[in-house]
């Protein structure tokens, strides 16, 4: 009888230890992916479970997402500068903007094609950073002209790029080149002659750096100017430049998602 007992006991200590050896473990706290870098589609879709967990996300958010997700994956590299939270708002907003119905049977493998007809293609660039002393986030659509201008020796060919930026809730047009000068005077009004599609050009004042550097401008009224960006196809702009005059530039602008 004591020995049976014993025999007993000894079974049910051991099913005790086991349990603790090989039971479940409590889980950790799940780790805030919104400021991971997007790295590849396999990760991404590693991480979609919780992602859709920290921001509850809806089934048609869901499928915005993977909608662009796989259309910029193929089309550029930008989203390898761009974190989770800032791909979701993208997503979101070009959802919104589109208003697009898109049914909840699409899979999250849609081809390219597909999406070709969804969205519009764009060649607007988009990048995100975190200053680390004050954690503000700095957002920034960049897009570059159609062709290159032709400066005098030594710059020679250079393309223009239009930067839309939000930085410590101040917001931004910038136009630069990378090897030039624009014709600025200082302390002086100056603008540049700016037309959207087939409306009519207009004269849009602008600021020189502070830092006295001559290679960008700052666009006056730039909130006006994304919005006229939006819903706009073509962009041509007129401006000046150092011991080179008046230069045109044009730009295809459409597909610009901007909510800042």
């Amino acid at each position: 009888m004591k020995k049976g007992l014993l025999i007993g006991l000894a079974i049910l200590v051991a099913l005790i230890l086991l349990g603790v050896i090989f039971g479940k473990r409590p889980t950790s706290t799940s780790k805030d992916l919104s400021a991971k870098l997007y790295q590849n589609d396999t990760e991404f879709k590693n991480d979609l479970k919780e992602l859709t967990t920290q921001f509850k996300l809806s089934e048609k958010q869901i499928q915005c997402l993977g909608f662009y997700i796989s259309y910029r994956s193929k089309n550029d590299t930008a989203l390898k500068t761009m974190t989770y939270a800032r791909i979701i708002e993208a997503a979101d907003s070009l959802c919104k903007t589109r208003n697009e119905d898109l049914s909840a049977k699409e899979s999250f493998s849609n081809t390219a094609d597909t999406l070709n007809n969804a969205f519009v293609k764009t060649k607007w660039l988009y990048d995100s950073s975190v200053d680390k002393m004050t954690s503000d986030v700095t957002y920034t659509a960049v897009i570059q002209s159609n062709s290159d201008i032709q400066l005098h020796s030594p710059y020679g060919a250079t393309p223009v790029n239009i930067m839309i930026r939000k930085r410590r809730k101040e917001t931004d047009v910038i136009l630069s080149i990378n090897e030039g000068q624009f014709y600025v005077e200082y302390n002086s009004p100056q603008a540049v002659l700016v037309r959207f599609d087939d409306d009519k050009a207009y004269r849009l004042n602008y600021s020189e750096a502070a830092d006295g550097s001559s290679n960008y401008i700052f666009l006056n009224a730039p909130q006006k100017f994304i919005a006229q960006i939006k819903k706009s196809k073509k962009l041509l702009i007129e401006a000046g430049f150092y011991q080179d005059g008046l230069k045109q530039i044009d730009f295809d602008i459409e597909g610009l998602v901007w909510d800042k």
